[in-house]
């Protein structure tokens, strides 16, 4: 699992079409201010277009999520061609990590290939935009980077930028609300009662805080708040939750790597009956249930 939570959304892309927004947004604050998105169908193996800029270049774009970037380099390259499109420079955006060389491979090949300057826009530069000049658009996007993994102030991220201080004071403690990603996960699992789920984070600390509701009458109702010290729970190279580590990996681990065989036997957050059900499926089947 990638430490840093930006790159852990951008490797989990399901919204193709709002990753397209995010990316005409972007280039139109990383230098490209005249973009104009295509998108769907029919762009001719475009995303967006600049027709002539201010020093007259027209420009193309095409994005992808696609983990075989070379190949679709190389196909919406000769589409544009035969499309009768020839733009002088072309932007190309992937959510791949590229080495260097691989970079050096890519601007040659369209060079030679097609006369172009190819623009590149991988995972690590798109990464450097979003915790710095674009910041803003972490917030705008939910689709693509889960609010949970975000602290945020007005709509803009926080939790990534090194030189921004924290809302609040880190040493003392640190909460993020967790049951709607949780819901998302585990429709048939959570216990009904529960109203907040929220993983805490302190300088030694981390606990899982779980509220649950008690409706003492029709105008009553009562909250009562467990806080579980999640040391106990232990990984290959130790604590599986540590508290050095920014409180944004800590939950998307919680989220993504902890499973349910470790959750009934770690949490309460699961109803009994799907606790029996869990633990059945695993001692028959040795995993999870699908």
């Amino acid at each position: 699992m990638s430490a840093d939570s930006i790159i852990y959304c951008l490797e989990r892309i399901s919204d193709y079409r709002d990753f397209e927004r995010l990316c005409s947004a972007l280039l139109a604050g990383a230098g490209y201010p005249e973009i104009d998105p295509l998108g769907g169908t029919g762009d001719e193996g475009r995303d967006a277009i600049i027709r002539s800029d201010s020093e007259g270049r027209k420009i193309g774009f095409a994005y992808t999520v696609r983990s075989n970037w070379r190949v679709k380099l190389g196909s919406d390259c000769k589409r544009i061609r035969e499309k009768g499109h020839d733009p002088d420079v072309f932007v190309f955006v992937c959510t791949k990590a590229l080495t260097a060389s691989e970079k050096d491979f890519a601007h040659k090949s369209v060079a030679e290939s097609y006369g172009w300057t190819l623009d590149l826009f991988d995972l690590e530069r798109l990464r450097v935009q979003l915790v710095g000049p674009q910041r803003h658009l972490v917030g705008q996007h939910p689709s693509i980077f889960t609010p949970a993994f975000f602290l945020q102030i007005g709509g803009q991220s926080i939790a990534e930028s090194r030189d921004t201080l924290l809302v609040g004071n880190p040493a003392v403690r640190q909460f993020v609300e967790i049951l709607p990603q949780l819901r998302k996960k585990y429709p048939k699992y959570l216990r009904p009662e529960m109203t907040s789920v929220q993983f805490v984070q302190s300088q030694d600390r981390c606990h899982l805080e779980i509220t649950t509701a008690d409706w003492v009458s029709e105008h009553l109702v009562d909250e009562a708040s467990k806080r579980t010290d999640l040391a106990f729970v232990s990984g290959r190279a130790g604590a599986f939750f540590s508290p050095s580590s920014p409180i944004a990996e800590n939950v998307i681990r919680f989220i993504s790597e902890f499973d349910e065989v470790s959750i009934i036997n770690c949490t309460d957050l699961f109803t009994s009956e799907a606790a029996t059900e869990i633990d059945e499926h695993w001692r028959q089947y040795g995993g999870c249930p699908r």
